[in-house]
């Protein structure tokens, strides 16, 4: 194959892109149902099952008023296991919470509208679990809870919202075949993410982490501070061996497809994280009702 043929190619496949922009009505209901696997190096598999409705409830000059509320939550779980406890009494109850969002015209979130109700039920959320999962010796429920509402801000939910991978997450983006973005998980881990248009029009989105070693040695320190700041001081000179023995691997891999109005039709995901030897992969399925 001559290289001008090769570089034919290689244009047009980066040629691709799709604008990613459904269609919006006040009154639309779109009502999702998502299973969820999660596997935890060690234990038995974790199965969720939800059902979340989104609702067009308004029309405005920039745009559109969203709502959207878990409605039915089902699980599979261990009891004796303390994560599974903590994902499950989690989804259980954000159930019938609703958040109201304003979006653009191609329906991408761009503000919280009941931020102070999302919060609310993240500290009711907070108070629950800390009740029902036991803590490591040194470590006080209340500064547990402070410290993960410090990261409660409206700022970062917003940002969340808009990075996540769900669907409402490329809204108003014009995606293109090697385009890249970063973002930012729980706990400050910096990812990036590339995305590749198919030729069917679906999109693939796959997600490593994005971080020089400075960044992970001071995420860690941070996060130390927070919670136990006398561990954090004894494991400052030792955290290059930290580091090392942590050895933090994060992947996405996430495939959206899209029914004729523009609203994901599928979304299928698998998000990979490794670290001090244990692995947990959680595994998602994502379908719009018909």
């Amino acid at each position: 194959m001559s290289l001008s043929i090769l570089l034919l190619i290689t244009l047009v496949s980066y040629a691709q892109q799709v604008k990613v922009s459904p269609t919006l009505e006040k009154g639309m209901r779109k009502t999702y149902v998502t299973e969820t696997v999660t596997e935890i190096q060690g234990q038995k598999p974790i199965t969720l099952q939800t059902e979340t409705q989104y609702e067009v409830t308004d029309v405005t000059p920039d745009g559109y008023t969203v709502t959207i509320t878990v409605t039915k939550a089902d699980f599979n779980h261990d009891i004796n296991s303390i994560v599974s406890r903590v994902l499950t009494l989690s989804t259980e109850m954000m159930k019938g919470v609703t958040s109201s969002c304003a979006t653009d015209k191609d329906g991408q979130i761009i503000k919280l509208l009941n931020y102070e109700d999302i919060r609310s039920a993240s500290v009711k959320m907070l108070d629950d679990l800390l009740k029902e999962v036991p803590l490591p010796q040194g470590l006080s429920a209340d500064a547990l809870k402070q410290q993960i509402l410090k990261n409660i801000t409206e700022e970062s939910l917003l940002k969340t919202t808009q990075m996540n991978t769900g669907i409402m997450g490329l809204n108003g983006k014009t995606i293109t075949s090697g385009m890249e973005e970063e973002y930012t998980l729980d706990q400050g881990i910096k990812m990036k993410r590339t995305y590749k248009v198919n030729p069917d029009g679906s999109i693939l989105a796959t997600g490593v982490l994005g971080m020089t070693m400075d960044e992970l040695k001071n995420m860690v320190i941070s996060q130390l501070e927070k919670a136990n700041p006398a561990q954090a001081e004894s494991i400052k000179g030792q955290i290059d061996a930290v580091i090392a023995n942590m050895n933090l691997e994060v992947t996405e891999n996430s495939t959206f497809t899209f029914a004729p109005d523009g609203w994901v039709d599928t979304l299928q995901s698998e998000v990979s994280t490794q670290g001090m030897g244990a692995k947990t992969v959680v595994r998602s399925t994502i379908r719009l009702r018909k």
